[in-house]
């Protein structure tokens, strides 16, 4: 597969007491898409019933791209006090390539995947058109401030800010049979999504903040490090009322087409404190006691929030009607 990394660091003393960074990376990368177990792709499982394939990879390649631009300045306040600013712009994408059957960009409606040809035995599976792809593109926009200080002999003081604007979108088509076909997708809207007839790709947009404390403190024969982090997602977009659609308060939100007219509720802030400690003694000129309690929280995954999610156990759909 084809691979490229590039990256690019400058740096400027503008003056003996400010500094200025800029800099950046592109990493592209293309590997192999494993579709189903059975036949999905040239490999092991399944109990070896895969080494024959005629086609090694039916499942395509998935091309990952990601992209960094960043910019930071450090001023010195003082021989014990300085601040930086830093303001960085990623960008994460992802594409299937070279599905025999379609999918991807090209042809995100595509069909279903064929049952298992198998060789003259019955034993080892020489073939099969497989419909499994993912794309998806995420973007950060980071302003990151930092204030730092040795106030006194004992204490290293460093405080700060973080701002992240998030635009992320991600689809998920999988079809594990003839008879089986799961779409995954979320977007700033329900219908903000070119698997719907007409929509295009839009990304949730929110933000997160987070705000931290924390303090050096040097003891003869003793460091502690202390500190405290407080962070909030704000959540921002409308997703569906999980109320009223499991309340089954109408039936016409129950396919995926006429699920966007369902309600929608305004996503709630996710909010978390964490304190930690650290500390570190030595007891001889070769050995020390360390110990350490930290409490950390992880910001829920976007899939799981705003995630709209449909199955099929037919090869083709049909209306309330029976059209």
């Amino acid at each position: 597969p084809y691979n490229t990394n590039t990256n690019l660091k400058l740096s400027d003393s503008a003056s003996p007491t400010v500094k200025v960074r800029a800099g950046g990376f592109y990493d592209k990368r293309e590997t192999n898409s494993r579709g189903p177990t059975e036949g999905g792709i040239l490999d092991l499982r399944n109990d070896g019933k895969n080494l024959f394939l005629v086609n090694p990879n039916p499942a395509g390649m998935q091309e990952d791209v990601d992209q960094l631009l960043f910019g930071s300045l450090t001023h010195s306040l003082s021989p014990k006090t300085f601040y930086e600013l830093r303001l960085s712009l990623s960008k994460s994408t992802r594409d299937t390539t070279g599905l025999p059957t379609g999918g991807g960009a090209a042809s995100p409606e595509t069909t279903i995947t064929g049952n298992p040809v198998k060789d003259v035995s019955g034993f080892y599976t020489v073939f099969r058109e497989v419909v499994d792809w993912q794309r998806f593109n995420r973007e950060r926009l980071i302003l990151k401030a930092d204030l730092s200080s040795q106030i006194n002999k004992q204490n290293f003081v460093k405080t700060g800010l973080e701002v992240t604007r998030y635009n992320n979108w991600n689809q998920d088509y999988e079809s594990a049979g003839p008879s089986s076909r799961e779409v995954r997708w979320y977007s700033k809207t329900y219908s903000d999504t070119d698997f719907l007839p007409g929509g295009a790709n839009t990304g949730v947009n929110p933000i997160e903040v987070g705000l931290y404390l924390q303090d050096k403190i040097e003891f003869e024969g003793m460091i502690v490090n202390a500190g405290i982090r407080a962070d909030a997602l704000y959540t921002k977009e409308l997703t569906t009322d999980v109320d009223a659609y499991y309340g089954a308060k109408s039936p016409m939100w129950k396919s995926m087409t006429r699920n966007k007219n369902a309600p929608t509720v305004e996503g709630n802030r996710i909010a978390a404190v964490s304190p930690r400690v650290g500390v570190s003694h030595p007891i001889t000129s070769k050995s020390l006691i360390r110990f350490f309690y930290g409490k950390f929280t992880q910001m829920p995954n976007f899939e799981m929030l705003y995630r709209n999610e449909w199955k099929s156990q037919a090869a083709n759909d049909s209306d309330l009607n029976g059209n």
